[in-house]
């Protein structure tokens, strides 16, 4: 079997014969041809056909894993530096290329590879709250500032503006940064987060998904009532102003206007302190813990992954207006915190068995065995969230019905305490594990079914 860079050097022959292939055609038939150029070095172009342009993309998918930062930069980084490589290092030693040399070559496109990732802090602002406290709010690497505390962080980071040379470009510098802060100055709160060691596209992708992961455990912290205003970025404005108009039954023009706080959730002063309590300490520590995952795709951690798919799904339907797929997404929500790929194999029925999986798994985490019937009750909370998600989806009620609506704020609140109840089931210790398999949560939540079945069955009066 040849070997990887013998791979690679066919791979290149490929492409330097195409050139020659493209260039020995009329002009005709060249622009029949789908096909791009790459600038040489020196002078004149390396011509390639659509066909070369894919063994690029298998040389820069090579040199992704090679380097181990396929998962840090994007593929169009990846096949620019292949590209240059093959352009600068290979093609002016294309008569006399072998492995020895395509192996040189590679080890200088994950060095120029590396350069392009860098440590970057990014400022994303957010319509969280109205009110002033707290100054800041931290989970795992995404820390929330309100304005005063971002005024003060961009106080002490004034002095690390870029240095221009052309006065037409210092010009021009100061003008961007006051246009950026005026509209920065729109927004209430602004999340920092600290990205290190991806090039600059998926750097700033990976401070959207950990930000947007650190507002979705805020949703299932504060509940979907008390949080659904609150957004990532949304428009440059405080307050949205509406109008409509309307010929009114007598045909008169009718205008109307009206006014609402975008996105911000008017919280008391003083609210913050509930955050010093030690269960309150407690899920902030379980949701920095997963969060940290994030923003390391080193980290494993199966069980963290987990439950931020879950919290997408629950922040998704907290966010949406539309209560027939807000109602899709909770469920959503459940199904991927309480189900498993080795559920999958051992079920032979269907969303019968889903419905029974998760009514058993919900229950035995969520209900008081101190309350005659409450197990009972969650399992019918479940089952009924469940059958109404699948209406929806399979088509046999219409997304317009008044039970979406009417089941909305219940669903949220069961999809919200299992989540809860799940994490904190985890742990710390089991967020953090980076081995765990489909089978051994399979097991684990067989494990917590049958405690509930004793916790049931145990006469509560004795110890009341």
């Amino acid at each position: 079997m040849p070997s990887k860079s013998q791979k690679i050097l066919d791979e290149v022959t490929f492409v330097f014969s195409e050139n020659e292939r493209l260039r020995g055609l009329g002009i005709k038939e060249l622009f029949k041809q789908d096909h791009d150029v790459l600038n040489l070095p020196v002078q004149g172009q390396l011509w390639l056909s659509r066909e070369a342009s894919k063994r690029i993309s298998v040389i820069a998918k090579e040199l992704g894993l090679r380097s181990g930062l396929v998962a840090r930069v994007e593929h169009s980084t990846l096949y620019s530096v292949a590209s240059d490589v093959i352009v600068g290092e290979l093609y002016p030693h294309r008569e006399k290329l072998d492995v020895s040399r395509i192996d040189r070559a590679m080890n200088e496109a994950v060095k120029r590879l590396k350069m392009h990732c860098v440590d970057r802090v990014h400022y994303i602002p957010c319509h969280l709250m109205w009110s002033k406290d707290p100054s800041t709010l931290a989970i795992g690497p995404v820390t929330f500032h309100n304005r005063g505390s971002f005024r003060q962080l961009l106080l002490s980071k004034r002095h690390l503006q870029p240095s221009y040379d052309a006065i037409w470009q210092r010009e021009h510098g100061r003008k961007l940064l006051a246009d950026t802060l005026r509209f920065y100055r729109k927004f209430r709160w602004v999340a920092e987060v600290e990205v290190k060691g991806f090039d600059a596209n998926i750097s700033s992708k990976v401070a959207g998904r950990a930000v947007t992961s650190a507002l979705d455990c805020l949703h299932i912290f504060l509940s979907p009532k008390h949080s659904a205003e609150m957004q990532i970025g949304g428009p440059a404005t405080h307050w949205e102003r509406r109008a409509s108009l309307c010929l009114n039954a007598q045909g008169e023009l009718w205008p109307s206007t009206s006014g609402s706080a975008v996105g911000q959730v008017n919280f008391t002063d003083g609210w913050s302190k509930a955050l010093e309590r030690d269960d309150t300490r407690h899920f902030f520590e379980l949701f920095s813990t997963a969060v940290e995952a994030v923003i390391n795709p080193e980290l494993k951690r199966p069980l963290s992954r987990r439950f931020l798919d879950a919290a997408q799904w629950f922040g998704e339907a907290v966010r949406d207006e539309r209560a027939s797929t807000s109602v899709v997404k909770y469920v959503m929500a459940i199904e991927r915190m309480m189900t498993t790929d080795a559920d999958k194999e051992k079920s032979d029925n269907g969303d019968e068995s889903i419905t029974s999986n998760l009514g058993s798994r919900v229950s035995a985490l969520c209900f008081d065995p101190k309350i005659p019937g409450d197990r009972k009750a969650w399992r019918k909370k479940v089952s009924s969230a469940y059958n109404l998600r699948s209406n929806l989806v399979h088509g046999s009620m219409s997304p317009l019905d008044d039970e979406a609506e009417k089941s909305r704020w219940i669903i949220g609140e069961t999809a919200r305490f299992a989540l809860l109840r799940a994490v904190e089931a985890f742990d710390v210790s089991g967020l953090k594990r980076d081995d765990l398999k489909g089978e051994e949560l399979r097991e684990w939540f067989g494990e917590v079914v049958k405690w509930a079945d004793r916790a049931e069955q145990y006469d509560w009066s004795q110890n009341s």
